[in-house]
């Protein structure tokens, strides 16, 4: 606990995370851009259902990926500026929920339609993945309205939170 009250080691966690999520970014980005090229030849390319779910699969989760990292390394980077913005927070939070929103819906509507087999399994694997996402989409939007409300709360009543 002693480490969390040093000043110094906190921003320096904090560098460390945004720059972990920088680099995630990075490879979220590549992974969109390469994976389709390379499994082009050995997918069949075009006309094969897998290329096509490759691509549908890949850039769903590139793109979510993408934009998920990029709002957490620009909250760490608020943070480490001292320059707190409720309303950066509140926004990124609330980009980082839709986003996980969204690639939940999508993911759902690609796995069912492009799935072969179709058994228990397949169920019990969309479920897990379908509770995750809608867990994690609906805690980070209730955490921008939380932030936005605290906002609200601190201009009307001049409170510090």
């Amino acid at each position: 606990m002693w480490l969390l009250n040093d000043k110094c080691f906190v921003m320096k966690l904090v560098k460390i995370l945004k720059y972990t999520l920088y680099a995630f970014m990075s490879l979220y980005l590549l992974m969109t851009i390469i994976n389709p090229i390379a499994m082009y030849g050995p997918l069949g390319g075009f006309g094969s259902q897998a290329y096509a779910n490759l691509i549908s699969y890949g850039s769903l989760t590139g793109v979510a990926g993408t934009i998920i990292c990029f709002n957490g390394a620009r909250v760490l980077k608020s943070f480490e500026e001292n320059s707190f913005s409720f309303e950066v927070m509140s926004n990124s939070f609330k980009w980082i929920g839709l986003c996980l929103l969204i690639a939940l819906l999508v993911h759902s509507i690609l796995y069912t339609y492009l799935s072969d087999a179709q058994d228990e399994e397949f169920f019990i694997n969309m479920f897990d993945t379908t509770l995750v996402l809608s867990i994690s989409g609906f805690f980070f939007l209730a955490i921008s309205q939380i932030i936005k409300k605290a906002d609200y709360y601190k201009t009307q009543n001049d409170l510090t939170i």
